[in-house]
């Protein structure tokens, strides 16, 4: 599993790596763990890997993120 960092994410979903919206890809995260996740306040496929960004976990194994996540290398 890939981490991707909040830098990265804006760059792949905004075109830059500025976070000028303050909370815009929390937001984004929050929104998009509405739509997949069963439980979003214990999110299984949209994981958060504590300082480093957000993993996605493709059969939902609870606490993968932190186990087996790798920063992902540039955009």
């Amino acid at each position: 599993m890939t981490v991707l960092t909040r830098v990265q994410l804006n760059e792949k979903l905004r075109g830059n790596s500025v976070l000028h919206q303050g909370r815009s890809l929390d937001v984004s995260i929050w929104r998009l763990r509405r739509l997949i996740e069963i439980d979003p306040s214990e999110p299984r496929y949209v994981q958060t890997v504590w300082g480093r960004g957000y993993v996605f976990v493709p059969h939902g194994e609870i606490g993968a993120a932190e186990r087996g996540a790798m920063v992902a290398p540039g955009v």
